[in-house]
């Protein structure tokens, strides 16, 4: 992984501690650790009452997902679209709560991806 890659990993692993002491940051590739933190925090919403989530980890999940998309980097775009965001438009509840906590760029990247899923 390039260092570019492990500092976002990494900083992944400290806005969210119940995800770097799982399996998976023994994983090198970034588009697979970022394919994996889009199913965990699918689950996170999915496993939890809509008045019962858990706002702080969603808080700093979104607020880690909103930092990838200020990179302004082809290739980052591309893993936040097809390694999360895509993840999370496959449910009412996932695009409910996508759509309360994304902003700027990642918010346009999901309402098109939301559109395409649809049309």
């Amino acid at each position: 992984m390039h260092s570019k890659q492990q500092e976002l990993a990494n900083k992944l692993f400290s806005v969210n501690p119940e995800f770097k002491i799982s399996e998976y940051n023994t994983f090198e590739d970034f588009s697979l650790i970022m394919g994996m933190f889009g199913l965990y925090l699918k689950d996170l919403i999915m496993g939890s009452e809509e008045e019962n989530n858990d706002t702080e980890k969603l808080s700093k999940s979104y607020d880690f997902i909103n930092y990838l998309s200020t990179k302004n980097d082809d290739y980052i775009d591309e893993i936040l679209k097809y390694s999360i965001l895509e993840i999370l438009t496959d449910y009412d509840k996932t695009i409910a709560v996508s759509r309360r906590y994304l902003k700027d760029r990642a918010l346009e990247f999901f309402n098109t991806l939301v559109f395409k899923k649809n049309s």
